[in-house]
């Protein structure tokens, strides 16, 4: 990995053990390989949290691992900000690359990343799903209507940073404080992109390589509509130029979304955690799901 700066890679792992044996299976494969890597371990059994440390220790002696396992769950948000007050704790100045344990990118994606990453330049790539369709390669923002792109650019500015896999210098990220953490989970990395555009920082996405981001199960996006629902009224609470315009046209629109769900898999799960997501975003709660 030729790159004049230094190198971290920030990994929350929600006991998952298999994505992150080969995350790191890739990168001890790397001719270069990262200064650090950083494994928040969040809320794993002890079974997992056991088959996670054995996992980091057998990598150790060709990787920089550092592994946290506390025992509890912060969200996504906290602990890549844990790993990041880490790295300022040791005085590293370099690129931190947030990255989600199922993600599969390759030496020259990582290369890519870092090459358009710097002190004022936060960086994404473009991204395939397991079957080769190009996702996008570039997040557009219209309000608070999140829309992926795909145009014929080799690098295009972006409204926002996909949370999968992105590259911001540690000084800028510590600078706008990180994720906010009582999202928990969805909507934080749009809210830590428009801080960090808010702070001068250019927001890039290159198609110079590709990451692959594998699709979830139906029961981890059924999980998901709760905070998507609820965290959009943080999101347009959390700024002071953020509009509400568009808010209850989206909450209407994932509706009758959510409501096909429940009927198209027959279960009432779908268009009940959407109407928690409501109730909730309505009063004002955050933090993980009670």
């Amino acid at each position: 990995m030729q790159s004049s700066q230094q190198v971290a890679i920030s990994i929350v792992n929600y006991g998952d053990g298999e994505s992150l044996k080969h995350l790191l299976a890739e990168v001890t494969s790397y001719v270069a390989k990262p200064n650090y890597i950083l494994v928040y371990d969040s809320f794993s059994s002890d079974n997992n949290k056991r088959l996670v440390a054995e996992l980091c220790e057998s990598f150790s002696s060709e990787l920089n691992i550092s592994l946290f396992a506390e025992g509890i769950n912060p969200g996504y948000g906290e602990g890549h900000n844990h790993n990041a007050k880490y790295l300022e704790s040791i005085k590293f100045d370099g690129i931190f690359v947030v990255v989600n344990p199922d993600v599969i990118f390759t030496e020259h994606a990582l290369v890519d990343l870092l090459s358009h990453s710097k002190q004022g330049v936060a960086a994404m790539l473009a991204a395939k799903d397991e079957h080769g369709q190009v996702l996008y390669n570039c997040l557009r923002l219209q309000g608070i209507s999140q829309h992926w792109e795909i145009n014929n650019d080799p690098l295009s500015s972006t409204d926002y940073l996909a949370g999968s896999f992105f590259g911001v210098h540690i000084n800028d990220y510590l600078h706008v404080g990180g994720f906010q953490d009582h999202y928990f989970l969805y909507w934080e990395e749009v809210d830590l992109s428009l801080r960090l555009k808010a702070a001068g920082v250019n927001l890039v996405c290159s198609s110079g390589d590709f990451i692959v981001r594998a699709s979830n199960s139906l029961g981890t996006k059924i999980n998901a509509i709760y905070y998507l629902i609820r965290n959009v009224f943080l999101f347009v609470n959390d700024g002071e130029n953020r509009s509400r315009a568009g808010l209850y046209g989206f909450v209407f629109k994932n509706f009758l979304r959510y409501s096909f769900w429940s009927l198209r898999y027959r279960k009432t799960t779908p268009i009940i955690s959407f109407c928690k997501g409501l109730y909730d975003g309505l009063r004002g709660v955050h933090g993980v799901r009670c």
